[in-house]
């Protein structure tokens, strides 16, 4: 199963239809026509909420380019420009922005700020019961435990993504990791 960025609005104002576009070029692997239409939005003039969501799919850019360094400036502006007044929008960009910087932090070799990230993550998923990125948090927990050591914290967090079933790559990356310990 593909995992595909998620741009989740009720409003379908022209910058939120530009937003909407965006993703959806980046999900059918356009990303090159992505990445010049969020620069076209950081250089114009728009809303918060568009400079965030921009800045964050060029995190995803860089981050999937393994240019680490830009991937973590753009999710820290992402955070930055993230003041919209809805509440679970604001969330959801938080939560995608959190594990943004768990993974960078993790490919940077700095494993206690990752983990310090994913929880975060974790807390905020649940506050706004982002099921989807609650397991995506868990399991990058239970690998850092298992890169730092703990294989007890990281049986018990797999175990846990075993119980969400809406996605087979949480499960079957799960069943892998527990074995690898075992």
């Amino acid at each position: 199963k593909e995992k595909k960025l998620v741009h989740k609005s009720q409003h379908t104002s022209k910058e939120e239809k530009g937003i909407a576009n965006m993703y959806c070029l980046y999900n059918q692997g356009e990303e090159q026509k992505a990445f010049q239409q969020a620069r076209v939005f950081l250089k114009s003039p728009n809303s918060e909420r568009t400079i965030a969501c921009s800045n964050l799919l060029l995190a995803y850019y860089f981050n999937k380019r393994a240019v680490i360094d830009s991937s973590l400036y753009y999710t820290r502006q992402a955070l930055k420009f993230n003041t919209t007044v809805n509440d679970s929008l604001k969330n959801r960009l938080y939560t995608l922005s959190y594990n943004l910087l768990a993974i960078n932090y993790k490919k940077k070799g700095l494993l206690q700020e990752s983990k310090k990230w994913h929880i975060k993550g974790i807390q905020a998923s649940q506050k706004y019961k982002e099921t989807n990125l609650f397991y995506t948090h868990t399991h990058g927990l239970a690998r850092i435990y298992s890169d730092l050591g703990d294989y007890e914290k990281a049986l018990k967090l797999f175990k846990t993504c075993l119980a969400y079933k809406e996605d087979s790559e949480i499960i079957l990356g799960s069943y892998i990791n527990m074995g690898d310990i075992y």
